[in-house]
């Protein structure tokens, strides 16, 4: 049988906070006609759901994101913006799954992607490297396959050894050459809980 309840979904929408913008500093928020014209600074839209099936759990999750061009820009709150800059957004989002192979072992799989929307400078842009911008620059990819151990499981006291090997991908991220940037990871480490 699944393990608690067979779903679970929620969902957040910054704009909700809004009227509490007020006692926000002004954080770059800025407009021709003057500072505190409370647009936030960056916007969080996202959406959770959790599915049960048997001996598999599944985590999703969207988020959509939008910077002001300010910050995207990195151009302080004083000065105008450069020719053609915008707020930068993007979508991004993961899947998890893990399966309970029995209570001492959970398999774990994972895999996260961020996609741009709008880049903060217009396409074409010769970055500080001397590359061009590219729609996809610094779109991710990343996954994660790993397992979790418990050796150790008491009403009192627990023991596990957790795993994961990761890998990412950032879309045009290289320092020098522009190119894509990939990067390996291993974790290994015991979680002792009393």
């Amino acid at each position: 049988m699944g393990m608690g309840q067979p779903w679970a979904a929620e969902g957040r929408n910054s704009r909700l906070l809004w009227p509490l913008a007020h006692l926000l500093p002004d954080l770059g928020r800025r407009t021709d006609s003057g500072y505190g014209t409370r647009q936030p600074a960056f916007l969080p839209l996202w959406a959770y759901g959790d599915w049960h099936v048997h001996k598999w759990l599944f985590n999703t999750k969207y988020l959509r994101g939008k910077d002001n061009a300010f910050l995207g820009t990195g151009t302080p709150a004083n000065q105008p913006l450069p020719p053609g800059a915008q707020g930068p957004i993007w979508n991004g989002g993961f899947v998890e799954t893990d399966y309970y192979w029995n209570p001492q072992l959970v398999l774990v799989g994972r895999y996260d992607l961020i996609r741009m929307e709008n880049q903060a400078f217009p396409i074409g842009t010769t970055l500080l490297n001397g590359v061009p911008l590219a729609a996809n620059f610094g779109n991710t990819d990343a996954g994660v396959a790993g397992f979790r151990w418990y050796p150790i499981m008491t009403s009192r006291v627990g023991l596990a050894l957790q795993t994961e090997f990761a890998r990412v991908r950032i879309r045009g991220a290289a320092p020098v050459t522009g190119r894509d940037l990939s990067t390996n990871s291993f974790l290994m480490g015991f979680d002792f809980a009393f």
